[in-house]
């Protein structure tokens, strides 16, 4: 009997000893480790998320752009067929549509649709619009159209050249920013300074330039060296006879000149009239500037370190009261303030609010009397 109830205990004991051991032996996570991990899987998937939306928006405004491009090129194939205009027209600033005229049915008969962009895309220009001709070409400027999304974010330039030519996100050279290129010729060791080639080169100066003679004329005959030319009969008088070869010319007539009768009062002479006085000329009024070109900071994505530049427009004999203005419409990329500094000198600060990258001229007038005068800005 001890002996069956020390093995009784002993079997009581070693189940406790393994109990013991299980229970050291099953290990868990506490709970700062658990807040730690959804920590970071949150932060995880709102990076995640916020990739995702700048994705899908960046995707949209390449989208819109892209297919206004194809309408575009749609619209100049159609005016080539139909031998004809059609236009794509941008109704106003921001806008999230554009209207389409064209033979969309290929029945001859041109209709206007209204085209909407992806959600959160917008045009950021002013209103215009882009009519082609029948050979396929632009009827006005070169322009460069911005596609962008919420905040001036993910902005794509757009160009549309005078030919017709369209590109997206690239560096074009549009028409207006070819320069005019002159062409020199020297014949005869004198340059030609209109640009001509193959022409003769202008008289020089003080040289009374050749009659032109009328259609079916025969020049007159080159003499030769040292011969004196005939001399010249006065309008009205009759060219004497030809004499013919081997006859011998008559003698001049050598009448004196007719004498006035004694007692004769000759004729007073007028005494020459005094010539008309010519009026005072004023100067004219000018207007000049400290800088003509003007190179510029676009904003980044999120609408930051835009770049700005301040130049001084200088008045000299202007009329009392005239200011300087800007003349025609200002790019919707850029930013003009003008402030008056006396004594005809204003200040003109250009700044850029959008990261799109052009080149564009603003035009800026003072009054009727001074004309108008272009600045060159470029954002980059």
């Amino acid at each position: 009997m001890r002996e069956r109830e020390s093995q009784r205990v002993r079997r009581a004991r070693s189940r406790m000893r393994r109990a013991r051991r299980r229970t050291t032996r099953e290990r868990g996570f506490t709970i700062t480790q658990l807040l730690i991990t959804v920590a970071i899987i949150a932060v995880v998937a709102a990076f995640s998320v916020m990739g995702i939306a700048s994705a899908r928006t960046s995707m949209r405004v390449q989208q819109s752009a892209r297919e206004f491009a194809g309408y575009v090129e749609k619209v100049r194939a159609d005016a080539i067929r139909r031998h004809a205009t059609a236009s794509v027209q941008i109704l106003s600033q921001n806008a999230t549509s554009y209207l389409v005229t064209m033979d969309f049915n290929y029945d001859g008969v041109p209709e206007t649709r209204t085209v909407q962009l992806q959600p959160g895309a917008i045009i950021n220009h002013n209103p215009v619009t882009l009519t082609f001709d029948w050979r396929g070409r632009l009827m006005g400027p070169a322009l460069s159209l911005g596609f962008e999304g919420p905040s001036n974010g993910y902005a794509i330039q757009l160009d549309v050249t005078g030919s017709g030519d369209v590109t997206i996100g690239e560096e074009s050279l549009l028409d207006d920013d070819v320069p005019t290129v002159s062409l020199n010729k020297t014949l005869n060791g004198t340059e030609d300074t209109a640009g001509s080639i193959g022409t003769a080169p202008p008289p020089p100066p003080g040289t009374a330039p050749p009659p032109t003679l009328p259609p079916g004329t025969a020049p007159p005959p080159t003499l030769p060296p040292g011969t004196a030319p005939p001399p010249t009969q006065p309008p009205g008088t009759t060219p004497p006879p030809t004499q013919p070869p081997g006859t011998t010319p008559p003698p001049p007539s050598t009448a004196p000149p007719p004498t006035q009768p004694p007692g004769t009062t000759p004729p007073p002479t007028q005494p020459p009239s005094p010539p008309p006085s010519t009026p005072p000329v004023l100067p004219s009024c000018t207007m000049t500037f400290s800088d003509t070109a003007v190179s510029l900071n676009a904003c980044n994505n999120q609408g930051r370190g835009c770049g700005s530049k301040t130049i001084t427009a200088t008045l000299l004999n202007y009329p009392s009261g005239t200011t300087v203005t800007t003349s025609g419409t200002v790019p919707g990329n850029l930013a003009v303030s003008i402030s008056s500094q006396g004594g005809g000198v204003f200040s003109i600060t250009i700044a850029a609010k959008s990261s799109i990258r052009t080149s564009n001229t603003v035009t800026f007038s003072a009054g009727t009397s001074c004309g108008t005068q272009g600045v060159g800005v470029t954002t980059k």
